[in-house]
């Protein structure tokens, strides 16, 4: 049977889990999960565990941090005055916002600790490799075909019944 190679639009279903079995992502209730290998569309991890497995196999691949969301960078972590923040906000540990320097896109940040004077911001993606969420595990279920209706759209393709087209 053929398997999964750079270049090839692929389907999976998988279950992403923490060290400690808490799922963060999920498949497995929607489509599959489609896309190019080696495209740098997904984290590099689950590119790499999909290359060579057949349609219809089942793999649990364990994927460390620096091949998933990075490890936790403390530069990432910042200190910012309290009034500084718009009146309508009210920071609480764990509260997500975005936040914009003049001429630069909005990042995404998550309140991780607030004082009288001072809030602290974390822009580290959420499961960037500290502690609690490292490893990532990601299970891919199936190698689901794709039909197409041209030889040269499907000739990189997985078809309804395994095979390249």
């Amino acid at each position: 049977m053929t398997q999964a190679q750079l270049g090839n639009i692929v389907q999976v279903h998988y279950t992403g889990r923490l060290d400690d079995g808490t799922i963060f992502d999920s498949s497995t209730q929607d489509a599959p999960f489609e896309f190019t290998l080696g495209a740098g569309h997904t984290i590099s991890g689950f590119e790499q565990a999909v290359v060579g497995m057949q349609v219809g196999e089942d793999k649990t691949v364990l994927i460390p941090a620096e091949q998933a969301y990075g490890m936790h960078r403390p530069e990432r972590v910042l200190t910012m005055p309290l009034q500084n923040l718009p009146n309508n906000i009210q920071p609480e540990v764990g509260q997500q916002l975005q936040i914009q320097r003049e001429g630069e896109p909005a990042i995404g940040v998550i309140v991780v600790g607030v004082t009288d004077i001072h809030v602290l911001l974390d822009a580290n993606h959420p499961l960037a490799g500290n502690p609690r969420f490292r490893p990532i595990r990601g299970e891919s279920h199936e190698l689901y075909p794709r039909a197409h209706s041209s030889f040269r759209e499907c000739k990189n393709v997985y078809r309804l019944f395994g095979g390249l087209c």
